[in-house]
């Protein structure tokens, strides 16, 4: 008999031990089953999807980072100079960090980056980092931006000298008109019968204000061409700023 209870005793140890690891694993695959999926949001700076953020980075959400991330990929093509080679793959102690020029950082690849899309975080900078590469080297190659800055920077002078020309000959031409009717214009100037200024040095005088009106004129208007490149214009403000 007293057998007997040990056994039952046993049974029911092992019975009841049974159940909690299977409500242990069910709890388990439950709470897998109900872990949320992350929205990824695309990075694209040339229409085309090259990689998609699932995680923000401290405040920075991962929208905001997809966007930071874009303009940086999309800041490359605008560098005429750009270099392929100066793109690497720079790990830190808690990241690897795509860089370009050694001061540049196109983005950072994190843990948790890497477990959302359930692999390594080298394996994840690689793919990023050829995507990146492939992408703007090929816009470079097949849509550059150099022969329309070329083209802009052709306009800009052209405008320039035919202004140039243009006062030259508007200011000359006042001047000519002056010097030929000098008797008219300049006959001197006289103040209690003193000679304060001869007709000769009346006329050098009314023609250096007109030089210095030429002067001002000309500067005011390189400050308009200038503003209105800055404000108006982004390809003519990008061709300023690069030359």
């Amino acid at each position: 008999m007293k057998k007997k209870f040990i056994c039952f005793l046993v049974f029911l140890v092992v019975l009841l031990s049974s159940s909690l690891f299977a409500q242990k694993e069910n709890l388990k695959t439950s709470q897998i089953a109900v872990k949320p999926k992350l929205k990824g949001y695309p990075v694209s700076p040339f229409k085309d999807t090259l990689f998609y953020v699932y995680n923000k980075v401290g405040s920075f959400s991962a929208e905001n980072r997809a966007k930071a991330i874009t303009a940086k990929i999309h800041s490359l093509y605008e560098d005429d100079l750009f270099k392929a080679d100066s793109l690497k793959i720079i790990p830190s102690d808690i990241s690897q960090d795509i860089v370009y020029k050694g001061d540049l950082v196109l983005m950072s690849i994190l843990d948790a980056d890497a477990k959302s899309e359930n692999k390594t975080v080298s394996d994840i900078a690689k793919r990023n980092f050829n995507a990146i590469k492939k992408a703007v080297v090929y816009q470079n190659e097949n849509y550059s931006l150099l022969p329309k800055r070329l083209g802009y920077t052709a306009l800009l002078i052209l405008i320039l000298t035919i202004v140039l020309l243009l006062a030259s000959k508007v200011f000359n031409f006042i001047k000519s008109y002056f010097s030929k009717r000098r008797e008219k214009y300049f006959k001197g100037f006289t103040y209690n019968n003193i000679n304060v200024l001869t007709p000769d040095r009346q006329e050098f005088v009314a023609l250096r204000i007109i030089g210095i009106i030429k002067i001002i004129s000309l500067f005011i208007w390189l400050i308009w061409l200038f503003l209105y490149c800055l404000i108006f214009s982004p390809q003519l403000r990008l061709t300023l700023l690069q030359y």
